[in-house]
């Protein structure tokens, strides 16, 4: 594939970008030669960048911009997808933009759903969802197991219909 530059939507004559990813910025002056921006991974793993114009700084995430000038405007509702599930990898033949649902069905098809114990907010283990259940199962009832692990007595009905845990025996 031969790779192109494009100015980057809203920032055109000041920065350019191939559908790789890389950005260059355009010096002002024709007889210069730009340069390769480079880029920094934000708290979530994505590479992000900073572009200023007129005096005022914005952050951007590659992909997003990859997409955005290769692509287009981002569709109402939509959002920037990876076809490996790789969030380094901002190639545009890898994006494409979706929808929150397709995301998700992305995520548990490449394993990168945040489930159970890797999600940073769950409060409890595998190991006491799996005593929970079995617990439930002897007819214990949600407040008392609720108490007992230190949770909302509704976070145990989740665990009990399948809501949440629900990748659990």
């Amino acid at each position: 594939m031969i790779e192109t530059w494009r100015d980057i939507v809203g920032h055109e004559g000041l920065y350019r970008i191939l559908s790789e990813g890389r950005v260059m910025s355009r010096y002002r002056r024709p007889e210069a030669r730009g340069y390769i921006r480079k880029t920094y991974l934000d708290g979530e793993g994505y590479p992000q960048m900073r572009l200023v114009k007129n005096g005022v700084t914005a952050y951007y995430r590659v992909h997003y911009l990859v997409l955005l000038s290769f692509c287009g405007p981002r569709p109402k509702g939509h959002q920037c997808l990876h076809r490996d599930g790789d969030r380094q990898n901002v190639r545009f033949n890898n994006l494409r933009w979706g929808t929150q649902r397709e995301n998700a069905a992305d995520a548990i098809r490449h394993g990168t759903q945040v489930r159970g114990e890797t999600n940073g907010r769950s409060k409890l283990t595998e190991s006491q969802v799996i005593t929970i259940k079995k617990l439930l199962a002897t007819g214990h009832s949600l407040r008392s197991l609720g108490k007992r692990f230190g949770v909302d007595h509704t976070t145990i009905g989740a665990i009990k219909l399948g809501k949440s845990w629900g990748h659990l025996p």
